[in-house]
């Protein structure tokens, strides 16, 4: 049985940046290599897996600091996260077990503060740019490239960042090969589940393995039972918050008449936002939060047109009574949309 996982560090390129392919010696190859992923960049790039990506409005290289260097420049600090002033400038620098350092440096994709402005700044104007905009870290970066930030940076690799992506699949290269974490869904931040959603990906795939399903099957089993989920994820997360004022009006006024729902009518779906953090899978909030925009249009359109049927004429009714009907309308359009809605709340993440 193959129940022993072995660790192997793949590299799909060689010294020259020339392609080396997946060739290896597994049966299968599990690519959690985060959401810079070259085992996954090197499946759509060959084996036509689309990647569906939102790219962020940043870029970056990241600062490896030897034990040697560390320690001869005497750094010696806990973790470091400086923002600068333009909010376009990042550096985070931290400390392994063994002396040495790692972290990023992030810049704005375009503008005064992208790689190829601040490149061109030369060493005098980079240290000048570092005074100005993040205070101290000028000799801190330094110190941490051995005395020479701007040569560094010359010779960085940059990488842009990834808002959000999703594969159309999470295996490939006929079964040899399955993604997961990132490398597989870069989550947006603004529901904070890309790493529950890394290790919910880790248990589905322990329990697949557990049951003893034949290895050339695992990806695509894999695939199989976490892709609705985690799309659910995805999709939750891009829209989770409205990118205009009258979208997060409309947001809270959603979510006072839900609650008022939910508290004065006997028997009514508990709403989406207190399942969020709980046990129901993403497919069941999904599903429930499509119920209440159903519900609160139909009644957010019934109380518009009350006082615009009146102002058309159809004066026979006072205006609240217009209002009242044109609801209840609306309260038995929901309810003939909510049998549709899992009446269960008892739910377990897949």
């Amino acid at each position: 049985m193959y129940r022993r996982l072995q660790l192997f560090v793949v590299q799909v390129k060689d010294d020259h940046g020339v392609g080396m392919g997946l060739g290896g010696p597994w049966a299968l190859l599990i690519g959690a290599d985060g959401s810079g992923s070259p085992v996954r960049n090197w499946i759509v790039d060959h084996q036509a897996l689309a990647f569906s990506q939102s790219p962020a409005n940043s870029e970056f290289f990241v600062i490896e600091v030897s034990k040697q260097v560390a320690d001869k420049n005497e750094l010696s600090l806990s973790h470091q996260h400086f923002w600068g002033q333009s909010r376009s400038l990042i550096l985070v620098l931290v400390p392994n077990v063994d002396g040495s350092f790692c972290g990023i440096f992030s810049m704005s994709v375009s503008g005064p503060h992208s790689y190829q402005r601040i490149k061109d700044l030369g060493t005098d104007g980079i240290n000048q740019l570092l005074e100005q905009d993040i205070p101290g870290t000028r000799q801190l970066l330094n110190d941490a490239c051995d005395g020479d930030f701007f040569k560094y940076l010359s010779e960085a690799q940059v990488y842009k960042w990834t808002r959000d992506g999703l594969v159309e699949r999470f295996h490939s290269d006929k079964g040899r090969v399955v993604l997961l974490g990132d490398a597989a869904h870069c989550m947006s931040s603004e529901l904070s589940q890309g790493c529950n959603c890394a290790m919910e990906d880790c248990s589905v795939m322990d329990d697949i393995i557990s049951e003893g399903i034949p290895v050339e099957k695992l990806a695509a089993e894999f695939s199989r039972r976490r892709y609705r989920e985690v799309s659910s994820i995805f999709e939750f997360a891009r829209k989770a918050v409205p990118t205009s004022k009258s979208g997060l009006v409309w947001l809270l006024v959603q979510s006072l008449m839900i609650e008022m729902l939910f508290k004065l009518v006997p028997g009514w779906p508990k709403p989406w936002r207190h399942m969020l953090f709980g046990r129901e899978p993403y497919t069941v909030i999904v599903e429930r939060k499509m119920f209440e925009n159903k519900v609160c249009s139909i009644l957010a359109t019934g109380t518009l047109a009350g006082p615009s049927a009146l102002l058309l004429g159809s004066g026979y009714l006072p205006a609240a009574g217009v209002i009242v009907l044109i609801w209840t309308l609306g309260f038995v359009g929901a309810l003939w949309f909510w049998p549709s809605i899992p009446r269960s709340d008892k739910g377990k993440a897949s």
